[in-house]
């Protein structure tokens, strides 16, 4: 997430959506009331016409915002209101009308005041989207292109052409090995510099196959964070590839859900020996938060749209982050977001019993 423009005077923000991420860390900015104003596209019927008539007309609109959702299928926001700003010669204001921002979208967020937990969700989206969130590794025989990704841009760290990735003297397994090794170890600087979980090896053929062999071999650390895809090329054009067919969204995703499981888990088992290291529901959680105790928490994250729990949520987010609280938010419809409902929509490990 990146902020275009802020206008203190007015409370304003101007946001640009660079991943799917950055939609739900929008999710958890908004409030019902705020002032929402995106370039959209609105059905204008002329006087008279049919119901299903009209012209689809582009045009920028401010809504004051009554609910929104995440569209998991479409991978966009949508936000629903009533229209109060807008092309005065088409009469839509007093009209309700859905705002739908995806990746590449910009947004303008408006409200009186912006709370200290809502300036801190902003801080964390521009913050994880500058840092480097992948290794992207593209490889053939005859090259290794090696590239840091974040939110912004792709950078490429080095490459490596030519032998040994192209030996084809008899010793070929031999330079393949030492070709394998010298890729190791530049990974392992890096993840271990940048402190990166995720590497995705990609390229034509069956290289980047023979390459995770070798690490299964060794057993190296880096096979927990490596995923393999194909592309075409073994230069940055293949990590770009990589990138737009959407294997880091996906990885990404499913790294936080895999962090999710992991806590929900070892909270079911304290739970199961009845440890005293637990707490859940939100008040509970709560608590526990606001005097440090909190070692991981899920809140689900319907609960930023509940009138009853929202400014609590968000006090939650604000404290968490003080206390270096390991927090995630969980969707209702997943297996995790089930779990953590039926406990009250928020669970917390506690550092120790209070």
């Amino acid at each position: 997430m990146r902020i275009l423009k802020q206008d203190p005077k007015r409370g304003s923000i101007k946001l640009k959506i660079d991943n799917v991420n950055d939609l739900v860390w929008l999710y958890f900015l908004l409030e019902e009331g705020d002032l929402i104003t995106m370039r959209t596209v609105r059905r204008v019927k002329p006087e008279g016409g049919r119901p299903n008539s009209g012209e689809r007309v582009p045009m920028t609109i401010t809504i004051k915002l009554e609910k929104a959702k995440i569209d998991e299928y479409g991978q966009r926001l949508r936000m629903t209101g009533v229209v109060i700003r807008g092309p005065e010669r088409y009469g839509i204001q007093g009209k309700y009308h859905t705002l739908n921002i995806g990746v590449g979208g910009v947004v303008e967020v408006e409200r009186k005041e912006w709370s200290n937990a809502h300036i801190s969700i902003i801080e964390k989206a521009v913050k994880a989207s500058r840092r480097p969130t992948a290794i992207i590794v593209a490889l053939d025989e005859r090259n290794a292109t090696i590239a840091l990704v974040d939110n912004f841009e792709i950078r490429e760290v080095t490459s490596v052409s030519g032998e040994p990735f192209k030996d084809t003297s008899s010793s070929y397994e031999s330079a393949l090995s030492k070709s394998f090794k010298e890729l190791e170890e530049i990974l392992n600087r890096i993840v271990e510099e940048k402190e990166i979980k995720v590497i995705i090896v990609c390229g034509p053929g069956f290289f980047k196959r023979l390459f995770l062999k070798y690490l299964e071999n060794k057993s190296s650390a880096l096979l927990s964070g490596i995923h393999v895809c194909d592309t075409s090329s073994a230069t940055i054009s293949g990590v770009r590839e990589a990138i737009k067919r959407g294997v880091l969204d996906r990885v990404l995703g499913e790294l936080e859900i895999a962090r999710s499981s992991k806590i929900l888990e070892k909270f079911l088992e304290l739970i199961s020996r009845e440890s005293n290291l637990t707490s859940y529901g939100i008040d509970e959680v709560y608590r526990a938060v606001i005097c440090g105790a909190a070692e991981s928490v899920l809140i689900l994250s319907d609960l930023l749209f509940n009138r009853e729990f929202r400014e609590k949520v968000l006090e939650i987010v604000e404290k968490a982050r003080s206390y270096k609280t390991e927090l995630h938010f969980v969707k209702g419809n997943t297996e995790a977001g089930d779990a953590v409902k039926s406990f009250g929509g928020a669970v917390a490990i506690l550092r120790y019993n209070i």
